[in-house]
């Protein structure tokens, strides 16, 4: 994942934006899922740029986003897959 304030990026979207139903679950590309921490008061937004199976043969997706660390925008892009209890990681 590129982009400041990954720690931030790492627990949320990937949690409640790529887990959620509404997120990468979906199976839909470029549709934008808001998300918000209510312990640190920071939101963003993720969207699915495209999916596929890796070599080992997990579904994987790339996505980008837009996060507000103290109201401050900050951009970054990633690539995570699906294990196989349903959760996504990152794996870069």
């Amino acid at each position: 994942m590129t982009g400041l304030g990954a720690r931030e990026k790492v627990r949320n979207p990937i949690r409640s934006g790529l887990d959620d139903r509404r997120g990468a679950d979906s199976g839909r590309t470029n549709v934008p899922y808001q998300w918000r921490n209510p312990n640190s008061g920071n939101y963003g937004e993720v969207r699915v740029n495209n999916y596929f199976n890796d070599s080992g043969g997990f579904r994987c997706a790339n996505f980008n986003q837009q996060i507000f660390v103290h109201g401050r925008p900050q951009a970054a892009t990633g690539r995570a897959c699906q294990q196989p209890d349903g959760t996504w990681t990152v794996v870069n």
